[in-house]
């Protein structure tokens, strides 16, 4: 989901300094509506901080959120790449609600968090649902990919250029 085809991180830094926290308060208060909340959803991972974590994570875990929220929610969590993201995505990965679970593996693919693989793999082997295998294996393909490219640059820094030893 894209907040906004036109927004920049740099036209959201320029906005001022309290943009997180009016960011926060619009993503968690009801009176808000929903369109409004979910577009703060999406800008919040401009803003990493603890604050923002735990609100996307509350978000993305509450069953009492609707489904598209919490989707935004998850794939914000998924543009964090932090420890504490990939924890609430691995829980949420098993949730009851097959489009969390999508956007779930299409987040985990995106993080390029360590270990992504593995639970993507085991969700695989015990998933039932078509359009969560695909959302598993399209991140399973852009994971190993991620980790290629990686190895290639790897490679190329550690051996030496033409004429050199």
């Amino acid at each position: 989901y894209a907040p906004h085809p036109q927004i920049t991180k740099r036209d959201l830094r320029r906005i001022g300094p309290d943009v997180a926290g009016l960011l926060l308060q619009t993503a968690t208060d009801a009176p808000t509506g929903r369109q409004r909340a979910v577009r703060a959803l999406a800008l919040l991972p401009h803003y990493p901080s603890s604050a923002t974590l735990q609100t996307l994570s509350k978000v993305a875990r509450s069953t009492a959120s609707p489904t598209r929220v919490r989707r935004v929610a998850i794939s914000s969590l998924g543009s964090m790449a932090s420890a504490r993201a990939r924890v609430d995505l691995a829980l949420l990965l098993n949730d009851s609600d097959l489009y969390v679970r999508e956007a779930c593996a299409y987040a985990l693919g995106k993080a390029y968090a360590k270990g992504s693989v593995g639970l993507l793999e085991r969700r695989l082997a015990v998933e039932t649902e078509a359009t969560v295998q695909a959302a598993i294996r399209t991140s399973l393909s852009a994971l190993r990919e991620h980790a290629n490219r990686e190895r290639k640059a790897a490679n190329k820094q550690t051996r030496p250029g033409p004429g050199g030893r």
